[in-house]
């Protein structure tokens, strides 16, 4: 992976981890379960965004 595909790839990653942010947060502001499927789902993709974001520069260096 070059520089420049990993800035493009984070580029995308912080508005989607962004987003995921706040659906979280409206979702357990209007009183979905911590149980519910889907906001399993969506915390689930919250954090793998998260340390996928994380792990870009690992990649990075490897592939030099």
């Amino acid at each position: 992976m070059t520089s420049a595909q990993a800035e493009t790839i984070s580029r995308w990653l912080v508005p989607t981890m962004l987003r995921l942010t706040k659906l979280h947060e409206r979702m357990s502001a209007t009183g979905f379960p911590a149980d519910d499927r889907l906001m399993q789902k969506v915390l689930a993709a919250k954090e793998a965004t998260g340390l996928l974001r994380l792990e870009l520069p690992d990649l990075e260096r490897k592939r030099q």
